[in-house]
């Protein structure tokens, strides 16, 4: 991977759906992807009280939940449903292939870079490091 230093056996790129994973591609010698899915308020889709991702991982805003008085039934029935996508689109995204294992390796989160940006970015996570947000550039690279 070029900028940032970032590079070797044990660097994985990890390809947000929408834009990071073309971005992945151009650098990555390992390349999957990250699927998550919005878990949306029943009766108003497009406000989000949570998020799924893979390997059961679920978060909740709390506070939207309780604010919105979603039942544990409405929820349930969001859930199920975008777990039904998420996992078709895993399986599409990755052509019938396995997830990377990240255990022991550096992963590193393309996106598409958002407007004003110069540059792709990428996010570095490293298991007992700090996180370094990066370009392409390799004159443009700060901790966060």
């Amino acid at each position: 991977m070029r900028g940032c230093g970032q590079r070797g056996p044990n660097l994985v790129v990890l390809g947000l759906p929408r834009g990071g994973v073309p971005v992945g591609f151009e650098v990555a010698t390992a390349l999957d992807v990250i699927v998550v899915r919005k878990l949306g308020l029943p009766y108003q889709p497009e406000l989000a009280m949570g998020a799924i991702g893979e390997g059961g991982v679920r978060v909740l805003n709390t506070a939207v939940v309780r604010a919105a008085h979603v039942t544990a039934q409405e929820l349930g029935a969001v859930e199920y449903a975008e777990r039904g996508e998420l996992e078709r689109r895993a399986a599409r995204f990755r052509a019938g292939g396995r997830r990377l294992s990240l255990r022991g390796k550096t992963a590193l989160i393309a996106r598409a870079r958002e407007e004003g940006d110069c540059w792709p970015q990428w996010t570095i996570r490293r298991h007992g490091t700090r996180t370094s947000k990066c370009s392409r550039n390799p004159y443009h690279c700060k901790g966060i």
